[in-house]
């Protein structure tokens, strides 16, 4: 009866092999072909990048036949005045109680299309020190997501695929060696 078991921890590690094999043959491309989310038809810009609490930024869009916005959890939704050749502009006041050292996101609307750029905030001083926001990649703790992951690259896929393989090539290992001790 042991020997039974042992084929099937066998079958099932092989299994999990070529299940983990098929997803990283399917993460890998996909990983590689992830869009770059602003990359637009239009042109969209903010000035300055880093401005203090209370103050103003300057919105613009270029290349845009159709109406366009900008908004932030910063400042309200502002839509932009057309003017010749498809440019738009308007300005935004930074909310008081933005937090110093955060890095906001200012989504830019050309019709149905949008476009993502960041926006810093300074302390009262102009120095960009102070806590970062928590929803920018590589800026500050991404505490509380449980493990989740949001970008993975290819030699990251390969390396989780290679430890899988190394933890059931040491099962199947172990069992066989069991085996073998149990006679």
């Amino acid at each position: 009866m042991r020997a039974g078991r042992i084929r099937a921890a066998v079958l099932l590690a092989g299994a999990g092999l070529g299940l983990a094999g098929a997803g990283l043959g399917l993460a890998a491309p996909a990983a590689l072909a992830a869009p770059d989310p602003n990359i637009t038809s239009f042109g969209f810009d903010i000035s300055p990048k880093s401005v203090k609490p209370g103050g103003s930024v300057t919105l613009h869009v270029t290349e845009c036949d159709r109406g366009a916005t900008a908004s932030s959890g910063v400042f309200d939704t502002v839509r932009l005045r057309p003017s010749d050749g498809g440019e738009h502009s308007g300005t935004a006041r930074v909310d008081e109680d933005a937090r110093p050292g955060a890095v906001y996101d200012v989504t830019f609307t050309c019709g149905k299309e949008a476009g993502t750029t960041s926006l810093k905030i300074l302390d009262r001083h102009g120095s960009g020190t102070g806590p970062t926001s928590p929803d920018r990649p590589g800026k500050g703790t991404r505490g509380g997501l449980g493990g989740s992951v949001t970008e993975a690259n290819p030699a990251q896929i390969a390396g989780g695929a290679t430890l899988l393989a190394l933890a059931v090539s040491g099962v199947v290992i172990s069992l066989r060696r069991r085996r073998a001790h149990d006679g």
